[in-house]
């Protein structure tokens, strides 16, 4: 009977006779993150095919692709102004043209405002008539960019 008593007081003593309570606390804590708006943009080559003296014109097009409501503005390096291609292995060859973007204010830009998607743009392109030049293929390389 000693045993069993001394049982009962080992547990009272280390269980004991009140309920175990634990306690708590909480924090909050803020979640946020910014949007950082952009703008990416891409363009097809502009082929005009074969020159044989005439007025000859083609287009290509290019796409703007800007963060929902960002506002934008495209344009060409050099504007509207007249550009000259180069006879490839001799540039001292010119054949002179001009690009434009559809749509595009007096300084040759066009402006706008980010969508959800592409937005596309076409570019269009002349080469002057009456141009004597030496055969061959000439080529440039217009710089296009997307501020915003």
């Amino acid at each position: 009977m000693k045993s069993r008593l001394t049982l009962f007081l080992t547990c009272a003593v280390l269980f004991g006779s009140s309920p175990v309570s634990a306690a708590s606390k909480s924090a909050s804590f803020a979640v946020r993150v910014k949007v950082v708006g952009t703008c990416n943009i891409r363009a097809a080559a502009l082929d005009f095919g074969t020159y044989k003296g005439s007025s000859t014109s083609g287009s290509t097009s290019a796409q703007v692709s800007c963060t929902k409501g960002m506002a934008y503005n495209v344009s060409l390096d050099n504007g509207t102004a007249l550009r000259t291609m180069s006879l490839i292995g001799s540039p001292a060859s010119k054949l002179t043209y001009q690009l434009g973007l559809s749509g595009a204010v007096a300084d040759g830009s066009v402006s706008g405002i980010g969508k959800s998607g592409v937005q596309v743009l076409t570019v269009q392109g002349t080469i002057l008539p009456n141009q004597n030049l030496v055969p061959g293929e000439y080529a440039d390389s217009v710089t296009m960019t997307v501020n915003y």
